[in-house]
């Protein structure tokens, strides 16, 4: 790939990251949604391989739960505004990248290192946790 062709490919992703992004701050909801399918679908893709569920089932499991928390509380708009808070939805778009990557690279047929998968699905859940806890600790403020 050329210089020019590298430079178009970086600014089209770039684009696409910014409106993917700037589309989700104003549609937490849709964010939420997609991360939470996002999440299925790589828990399906590990445990339909036993080796893959062997290595990968603990911290596939930890990511399942922490966007479940933030899925099946969606519709609260404390949730909502978590997601579009600018402090906190680059740690969403961090665990939806993350985590369409582990699936990308599972299913690409690339050689790749499980303790890459872990790592990712790892990333993922930590960012999840943040805003888990930033949505904790208002509660607790709250009180």
């Amino acid at each position: 790939m050329g210089d020019q062709e590298d430079k178009v490919r970086k600014d089209r992703a770039l684009k696409f990251y910014e409106a993917l992004s700037g589309y989700f701050r104003v549609r937490p909801l849709e964010a939420s949604i997609f991360l939470h399918n996002a999440v299925e679908g790589l828990a399906d893709v590990i445990n339909s391989n036993d080796k893959l569920k062997e290595d990968l089932g603990y911290f596939i499991g930890q990511l399942k739960v922490a966007a479940h928390i933030l899925w099946a509380n969606d519709h609260l708009s404390v949730v909502q505004k978590k997601i579009s808070d600018p402090d906190l939805h680059e740690d969403i778009m961090d665990a939806i990248y993350h985590t369409t990557r582990a699936y990308y690279l599972l299913l690409s047929g690339e050689p790749i290192a499980i303790t890459n998968i872990a790592y990712l699905i790892d990333n993922a859940t930590s960012r999840l946790y943040k805003v888990i806890a930033s949505l904790v600790n208002d509660a607790n403020k709250a009180c």
